[in-house]
């Protein structure tokens, strides 16, 4: 019993340490990286960048020219537009288009979509807000949407079925042909919006479709039927569709398809406009759309890489950047880590809310490490008389488990032999 106790506490200790070791190393050597930041300027009608040096902000366009924050504000005006305005220097216009700071307010977005806001826990439990209240503001809904084999509404306070108002949409789902089981519902579940997009279902066949409600009553629309886009719509099987409502109501939503393709949706058409990205990956990459007056910009960016792509205000590419650069992977410090610790261990990761078992390899080169330690381990405690069946067994699994286990080593109580 007590052998079989001194194991479990070795293997324990060494996967505990073998999370909190690294996370040591990786703050004491500080290791980092400076990532850009990418804008495009519609005067130099270019990208430009934030650059971090060894000791300042660098401003600096593709070719590699600096400027000063003075310089900078004038060629990205879309961005600097209020510092502009407030010194006096906006243009009147630009590329033929009258630059008014209402106008340039009005038609600013910003969208934000991180790997982890795709990859989380869901429940299936759905908000539909009603549009037709006559309320300013959005309220929230007394019940909630479920979609399993049918259309169920659930009553939160009661937590119970709304029947006539779940047949009430279980007969606009047939007459608008939606076909069970739901792969997914996406909608943005927050009051705090400029409006009310709705909910964009995906059903069985792949096929998107929009809900909203209004005054109690369901409107249904087939995405494939609402424009002239039919054709490209049947090309786009979606894994996640993000809807975040904008003052100028132009974005829709965006979709990832399964094929890892980014998509815009815009327009009272519901055009599918895709994005050409060459790399995009969603595991890894966040996604920022900035739009403005004069343009729409969207860029992946990943630890290692970014893409950007600006599009004019028709969606027609205008300009594409990609980039890479080192990770700390790469660095020395990373090297170092990968030689001597034969894995680390993780139980949360960056890109996801779920919470799981996440363990990444060392080096080949770590096999010599381990061995020299369990080498170490076993001629220390043979030197020291204390060479038992349980330490036999610990510098063995030395073996595998490298530093973490020989730290372990040290600290399992030694089984001494009873006195004679």
């Amino acid at each position: 019993m007590i052998f079989c106790t001194r194991i479990i506490l070795f293997a324990l200790s060494s996967l505990m340490l073998s999370h909190y070791v690294p996370y040591l190393f990786w703050i004491l050597t500080d290791a980092h990286t400076n990532q850009p930041y990418i804008l495009y300027s519609n005067v130099k009608e270019q990208f430009v960048f934030f650059r971090h040096g060894e000791d300042a902000l660098h401003l600096v366009d593709e070719e590699g020219n600096e400027y000063s924050r003075g310089e900078f504000r004038t060629i990205t005006p879309m961005f600097s537009y209020r510092q502009l305005y407030y010194d006096g220097i906006l243009p009147e216009a630009l590329n033929g288009v009258k630059l008014d700071i209402k106008k340039i307010e009005a038609e600013r977005t910003s969208v934000r979509l991180k790997p982890k806001d795709i990859y989380s826990p869901s429940i299936n439990l759905y908000i539909v807000f009603d549009n037709g209240t006559g309320s300013l503001r959005l309220d929230m809904p007394e019940d909630f949407l479920r979609l399993n084999d049918k259309v169920e509404f659930i009553n939160a306070r009661t937590n119970s079925l709304e029947t006539e108002k779940s047949q009430l949409f279980q007969n606009a789902f047939d007459k608008a042909g939606i076909r069970f089981p739901i792969k997914g519902v996406f909608s943005n579940p927050s009051t705090l919006k400029p409006y009310d997009e709705g909910s964009f279902i995906v059903d069985a066949e792949n096929r998107v479709f929009h809900l909203r409600q209004v005054k109690q009553k369901p409107e249904i629309k087939l995405l494939k039927d609402a424009g002239k886009y039919s054709k490209i719509w049947d090309e786009i099987a979606p894994e996640y569709i993000l809807v975040a409502e904008q003052g100028n109501k132009e974005l829709r939503c965006a979709i990832i398809d399964t094929q890892h393709r980014f998509w815009l949706v815009v327009g009272e058409d519901f055009r599918p406009v895709k994005v050409p990205f060459k790399n995009f990956d969603p595991t890894k990459m966040e996604v920022r759309l900035n739009g403005s007056l004069l343009h729409v910009q969207v860029t992946a960016q990943s630890d290692d890489s970014l893409e950007s792509v600006a599009f004019d205000r028709d969606y027609n590419v205008k300009r594409t950047y990609t980039e890479s650069w080192p990770t700390t992977a790469t660095m020395w410090q990373g090297k170092v880590s990968d030689s001597i610790f034969p894995w680390t261990t993780n139980f949360r990761n960056n890109n996801t809310l779920y919470t799981g078992f996440y363990a990444s390899l060392g080096n080949p080169f770590v096999l010599v490490i381990n061995v020299l330690l369990a080498l170490v381990s076993m001629l220390i405690s043979i030197k020291q008389g204390l060479w038992d069946s349980g330490r036999k067994v610990m510098s063995a699994l030395i073996l595998f488990s490298g530093i973490f286990g020989f730290i372990a080593y040290w600290f399992i109580p030694i089984q001494r032999p009873p006195h004679a």
